[in-house]
């Protein structure tokens, strides 16, 4: 499969002759929209695990498949969340400074998150799960929904010979009740697992818009005459994936590492 690049280089005095509060949020934002972008791969990807087209047949892998998937689900929309708050930050250092260089992208952005992204009960979802369990972990939050649940469910791990394919699933599935708090039927429940998902999806491909269009415009400002190289590759099969096939496993088969021990 041939494809073409364009590459755009940076001298690290280029970065530091534009105005610190522009070139230290493109480099920050740079560090944090590959995150997102490779989180947003591997959603995708649990995604196709779970596919109509694909069925799992055994109710255990069922399980490792869907904890997989909101595991990523977290991650992923955690990290938007992230970058919401470091794109609002942004814009408050701009006004302060009374830069108003780029205000013409900035400001219809936080329009937009204020008035379409950062609202509603999925926006509040996404943000306690990045305040309390993803990266660092509120214990006494995750007891607090453990006492909460009802004594009757029940919650699994699965062990494995081979550790890689071990599984912990019992705090992910207490996690669950988070969805269910005020009483939710489980019809709620389900309406508001679908609809943070939604959230997570639709907010993760916003942002990684947002940085392409942030870059374009920082780049006609400060560097107009920077001409960027464009050339063509072939890269090999196992770095391409086709979006609709691509499916995250949830085991690993070690037996050719076996094979190769001397």
């Amino acid at each position: 499969m041939k494809d073409h690049l364009v590459r755009v280089t940076f001298t690290t005095d280029e970065l530091r002759k534009m105005p610190m509060v522009h070139s230290g949020f493109f480099v920050t934002s740079c560090l944090a929209i590959n995150e997102i972008g490779l989180s947003l791969r591997l959603f995708l990807m649990s995604m196709n695990t779970r596919s109509k087209e694909r069925p799992i047949s055994d109710s255990a892998l069922e399980e490792y498949a869907f904890c997989q998937h909101q595991m990523v689900e977290r991650s992923l929309g955690s990290k938007v969340v992230e970058y919401l708050n470091m794109f609002g930050d942004y814009q408050t250092r701009c006004q302060r400074a009374k830069d108003t260089t780029l205000a013409a992208m900035i400001d219809p952005v936080m329009d937009t998150v204020r008035n379409s992204i950062r609202v509603g009960p999925a926006y509040k979802l996404a943000e306690w799960y990045r305040n309390k369990t993803s990266s660092h972990y509120n214990v006494s939050e995750i007891t607090d929904l453990m006492m909460k649940g009802d004594i009757a469910d029940e919650h699994n791990i699965y062990l494995h010979k081979q550790v890689g394919n071990a599984s912990y699933l019992l705090g992910e599935q207490i996690l669950l009740a988070k969805l269910a708090e005020g009483g939710k039927s489980p019809e709620d429940t389900a309406a508001m697992l679908t609809a943070y998902g939604k959230w997570v999806e639709d907010a993760a491909r916003y942002v990684v818009d947002v940085h392409h269009s942030f870059s374009v415009a920082l780049f006609q400002t400060f560097f107009p005459d920077k001409i960027g190289q464009r050339f063509e590759i072939n890269p090999e099969p196992h770095l391409v994936a086709k979006l609709s096939e691509s499916a995250l496993p949830i085991f690993w088969d070690f037996s050719d590492l076996i094979r190769k021990r001397p």
